[in-house]
């Protein structure tokens, strides 16, 4: 029952921002469905589709085993179709991106460095473009370490298994793998094999199990749902192992459907579920970039339910007809053995329900797909083609921009900030992003910059951001900064590309060369050049200030300690789009002529006490609030 688990797993990979996260809870139980569909039920498909892949390996036993011949196939049912996907998808994303198109969705490619472009295609260092296709990836890796495999759970089953499910289960690192849980699983299916453990011992009881598993999965839903999107270790603990079970559970819930006549069909769509599981992600990102051209944030719901549903029928239309009209391409591109004529029948299952053509087609992890062949490109290029012919939007703030609110940091609301976490916005930075430089002190926020390897660099920072826009209004932050020279801190709101919006800023920033001034900006459509220097007073390190901007349309005010400092009046020197507000320490090694030579002293700290905004026309939201003075 593959085709089930790979169609799922469409849900698993439908688009959302953080505007649109299922853990904001804005759409209650239809939020409640998404994460029990994306983030529980059929996140089970990685290990149970790797132990399918492991056991149909060594069905004939360790010494009938032929590592060569093995290699040999797989390279054609499973690496072949892996490459034609992956840098098929990814060439299409270069020429799109290079026609100014897909910027925001999808990593860039287009300015990408050949190591970058590698990882892109082939997922060598982190996940492919095509981010499904990492289970193939990894697949291929057990395939590379069979005999090992093989030799280690055949002689030492017990504590190979214990030491492989520690290693999926508990947050070690990843290692070679992208995805821990697949090694876990390919081995339980050697291990099943080599063993003559009978598979289907459990098919009496498989009623009570598949009932016992659904159940599991809505508990787990339900804890993901009230304490994402930063889940607590043990959460996740359990996470990764109610995905272990699901080897089981997904067996029985197969064994159940499989009496029916409709499952017995559903069985056959070998072919399908692999085309469904490469080609599924370019569709979901063409949709979702028409969709933010087009719809409203507040009816993304009908976006989730039936962006998957359209996405199935393009595909099997499109999987039906490369069949017919192009067989020996569509087993090459569904890593058939042999790409034999359309009158060939489709292989029968063999006695326990599985193919006898050893590893199955089939995969699903997160991700990204990809198509060059003309059935899958012919939708993709003709939605591109609508989403280049569509306007940009011309109102200038977003209908769905966020209310006037004043946190004291009392502590993380997690449904208002998102914390970046295990990246880095380029090379100019030198430090990532990481989530432990982020925390709430004697209701202070603390954003923390220090010595620490983490990522590709070897410093980490802190970036709080919030996860809905704001349009225009009045910001306010209260505000201490850090020390260092080649150390930013910055308070500012930011949209674009990776919002799908143009690049629109508005900035305070003090560098840490020089915290006795704070530099005041605004990027319209990604052009800068409007900086002012202000003196602070005692400077921005000593003590708390007060840093505030009104924004209007066709005016843009900043203010120092409630003072006045900037007055822009030039509607084309103003920002038009609705930001998230940002909170960001970091330090470069490169931008020496700005934020001066960097220097580390120690680790630094930037502290936020209060942040407000205030929508126009409403009231001072607290008594030192500038606009209690103003209005």
């Amino acid at each position: 029952m593959r085709i089930l688990l790979i169609s799922g797993i469409v849900f698993v990979h439908v688009p959302h921002d953080p505007q649109t996260s299922p853990f904001l809870g804005d759409n209650g139980f239809i939020d409640w469905i998404r994460v029990f569909l994306g983030d529980s039920l059929f996140r089970v498909g990685v290990p149970c589709l790797s132990a399918i892949s492991g056991y149909l390996l060594f069905r004939r036993g360790l010494d009938a085993f032929d590592y060569g011949k093995t290699i040999r196939s797989k390279a054609r049912t499973v690496l072949l179709p892996f490459l034609i996907w992956s840098v098929s998808f990814l060439v299409l994303v270069i020429i799109a991106q290079r026609q100014g198109i897909a910027f925001g969705y999808l990593p860039d490619a287009a300015n990408a460095t050949p190591r970058e472009l590698v990882t892109l295609a082939f997922a060598i260092e982190s996940l492919p473009i095509n981010v499904p296709l990492y289970f193939l990836r990894d697949l291929l890796l057990c395939l590379l370490l069979t005999p090992v495999l093989g030799f280690l759970i055949k002689r030492y089953p017990l504590a190979t298994l214990t030491v492989f499910f520690v290693y999926a289960v508990f947050p070690f690192p990843s290692g070679i793998f992208l995805k821990k849980s697949i090694l876990f699983g390919f081995s339980c299916g050697i291990y099943a094999s080599l063993h003559k453990i009978n598979i289907r011992m459990l098919d009496p009881y498989a009623e009570a199990i598949a009932i016992l598993f659904l159940a599991a999965a809505v508990l787990l839903a339900t804890g993901l749902y009230w304490t994402g999107p930063d889940f607590p270790a043990w959460l996740d603990i359990l996470r990764s192992l109610t995905a272990i079970c699901g080897i089981i559970g997904s067996w029985a819930i197969s064994a159940v459907l499989i009496r029916s006549r409709l499952g017995m069909r559903l069985s056959k769509l070998e072919g399908l579920s692999f085309w469904i599981f490469c080609a599924h992600y370019p569709l979901l990102i063409a949709f979702w970039m028409v969709w933010n051209r087009a719809a409203h944030p507040g009816l993304y719901p009908l976006f989730y339910f039936a962006t998957p549903i359209l996405a199935l029928i393009i595909l099997v239309t499109s999987h039906n007809v490369t069949k017919r009209m192009m067989p020996r391409l569509h087993a090459v591109l569904t890593g058939s053995r042999a790409g034999s004529g359309s009158g060939s029948p489709p292989t029968k299952p063999g006695k326990d329900g599985t193919s006898p053509q050893g590893l199955v087609r089939h995969t699903f992890p997160k991700g990204k797909s990809d198509t060059m062949t003309k059935t899958i490109s012919a939708p993709f290029a003709a939605l591109a083609v609508l989403i280049a012919a569509l306007p940009a939007s011309a109102v200038a703030q977003d209908a769905s921009a966020g209310t006037s609110f004043v946190d004291n940091f009392d502590r993380i609301d997690k449904k208002i900030w998102y914390i970046s976490d295990g990246w880095d916005n380029g090379a100019h930075q030198n430090c990532t992003w990481s989530k432990k430089q982020v925390a709430v002190q004697n209701g202070v926020l603390e954003l923390t910059f220090e010595q620490r390897k983490a990522g590709k660099r070897d410093y980490a920072c802190g970036e709080i951001q919030t996860r809905k826009r704001f349009g225009f209004g009045t910001y306010e932050a209260r505000i201490k900064t850090a020390d260092g020279s080649g150390l930013n801190s910055a308070f500012f709101t930011y949209i674009g590309p990776t919002d799908k919006k143009p690049h629109d800023e508005i900035d305070f920033e003090v560098l840490g060369k020089d915290s006795g001034k704070v530099q005041v900006n605004q990027y319209i459509s990604a052009k800068g050049g409007n900086e002012k220097l202000v003196d602070i007073a005692g400077g921005g390190n000593a003590a708390f200030n007060d840093y505030a901007f009104i924004w209007e349309q066709g005016r843009l005010r900043y203010y120092l300690n409630g003072s006045l400092v900037q007055d822009v009046t030039d509607p084309a020197k103003i920002p038009v789009n609705a930001q998230k507000i940002f909170f960001s320490l970091w330090g470069t090694d490169t931008l020496s002529d700005w934020m001066g030579k960097f220097d580390y002293q120690g680790p630094a700290k930037m502290q936020i006490d209060r942040v407000a905004f205030t929508a126009p026309g409403e009231k001072c939201l607290f008594p030192e609030s500038i606009t209690c003075t103003l209005n």
